[in-house]
């Protein structure tokens, strides 16, 4: 039950952080619909993007996902508060 609320703490704070600076509506956002629309243009035959779609879609997230998580771990790392969480 402990570990479950320092997971709690860290990630609340993460998100705290995030809805301050609102970097996540800046930077993810953009970068998942030029995802979309570059693989939209990749797969030119209609029919091909429509059995695609939905594959495509968890794709995109997935990135975009890396991108908050690479930001998340950039914020910790700086200040060197993933050494003291460790400790």
């Amino acid at each position: 039950m402990r570990i479950m609320r320092s997971t709690w703490a860290v990630a609340r704070k993460d998100l705290m952080i995030e809805w301050r600076a609102r970097m996540l509506l800046v930077r993810v956002l953009p970068f998942a619909l030029l995802v979309l629309v570059l693989f939209a243009v990749a797969l030119d035959s209609e029919a091909l993007l429509e059995r695609a779609a939905a594959g495509l879609v968890w794709l995109a997230a997935m990135f975009a996902a890396l991108l908050v998580v690479q930001r998340s771990f950039d914020i910790e790392t700086a200040d060197g508060a993933l050494d003291m969480l460790l400790t």
